[in-house]
């Protein structure tokens, strides 16, 4: 049982910091290039002083992303697994369609946990500071409070369990989200002339 656990917790190696950061990181800097040759507006600050900002912002949230929601995550991920626990274990499908309803479950949780940040004024208080960004970038996209964090391994970590996840789908789902909302901030601020304001 010890064996699995480990061959799960390499699944962050493997796929998160091997793969995943390398493949964001570029993508950051792509997106952050790309901005910066097709500025929407006036900005409020010099844009290597924001990303400086925002970088530092970023170091708690990441930090526990990579070593207390990962490992969280897929050690219910592994007991889901274990016990059969979740959706996924209850009903015959090709793997492919598994793991397509497994992501939409994810995917749609995510969205929720999204609008919860939104509307309870407890969990505002820390996604406020996604949005008190003065200048709108794919900077913006790293500037999460660490306490958002900590209260979605609570909001999440049950639906990786009812959904019946595997490590490597919460792996590649969080890779997924953090792609997400980079490329959404970037291609709606610069590329397509979207305004947040």
């Amino acid at each position: 049982m010890l064996f699995l656990i480990k061959s799960n917790m390499n699944i962050i190696r493997r796929v998160f910091d091997i793969k995943g950061a390398p493949l964001l990181s570029g993508m950051f800097v792509l997106l952050f290039l790309a901005e910066g040759r097709r500025q929407l507006r006036k900005r409020n600050q010099p844009r290597l002083k924001r990303a400086l900002i925002n970088s530092l912002v970023s170091i708690p949230a990441f930090t526990l992303l990579r070593f207390l929601f990962l490992p969280v995550m897929i050690r219910l991920a592994f007991a889901s697994r274990q016990k059969s626990l979740g959706l996924s274990h209850h009903y015959d499908a090709p793997p492919l369609v598994k793991g397509l309803v497994t992501f939409l479950i994810l995917d749609h949780t995510n969205y929720l946990w999204h609008v919860l940040n939104h509307k309870l004024p407890m969990l505002w208080r820390f996604h406020l500071v996604h949005h008190t960004d003065p200048d709108l970038d794919v900077t913006t996209a790293l500037r999460f409070h660490f306490g958002e964090l900590i209260g979605s391994v609570f909001y999440r970590g049950p639906f990786v369990l009812l959904s019946g996840a595997t490590a490597l789908q919460v792996v590649v789902m969080k890779y997924y989200l953090k792609r997400q909302h980079s490329f959404i901030i970037a291609t709606g601020s610069c590329l397509t002339g979207w305004k947040s304001n």
